[in-house]
């Protein structure tokens, strides 16, 4: 990754592709106020093959729309699906040890420790790759720049 750390946005670009975050996904089918304000990046945003895979999941384990639905819908936005690349997971060492200096950090302050998951590596692995920003709900990410994390990211909602 990058020498130079990413600090969390809320602005995306204007402009160029942005990988898309489960979590934000799925905040945008809900109807999540935060995330419907953003819609208009759909037509610049990529979803990972692992990623559009885990909002499936997530949506049909509350009952929602079935998988060829969400696809055609998000399709349809001009969203691109990209296959995860091998280069993507030769990020993921680092990302762990990202996340485990923050984790650290948080077991001595007495917070709540916060990690990322097998997906949430492969958004941000995906996105070093292609030297690209991502766009999440996930506050976690916000806080791991200073970490060593060289990913810009913005989050849909306002950092706590």
């Amino acid at each position: 990754m990058p020498a130079a750390q990413a600090k969390p946005q809320l602005e995306l670009p204007t402009s160029g592709a942005v990988v898309l975050d489960a979590s934000f996904v799925i905040a945008l089918l809900q109807r999540h106020p935060g995330a419907t304000a953003l819609a208009h990046v759909l037509p610049r945003g990529v979803l990972t093959t692992v990623t559009i895979g885990e909002i499936f999941y997530k949506i049909a384990s509350t009952g929602g729309a079935e998988p060829d639905r969400i696809e055609a819908v998000l399709r349809a936005q001009g969203v691109r699906i990209a296959d995860l690349p091998l280069a993507s997971a030769h990020h993921f060492p680092q990302l762990r040890r990202i996340d485990a200096a923050r984790r650290a950090e948080q077991k001595a302050r007495g917070q709540r420790v916060a990690t990322l998951s097998l997906a949430d590596l492969c958004v941000l692995g995906y996105a070093a790759t292609q030297n690209l920003p991502v766009l999440t709900g996930d506050r976690h990410w916000a806080t791991l720049a200073p970490h060593g994390l060289a990913v810009p990211v913005h989050l849909y909602q306002a950092p706590e």
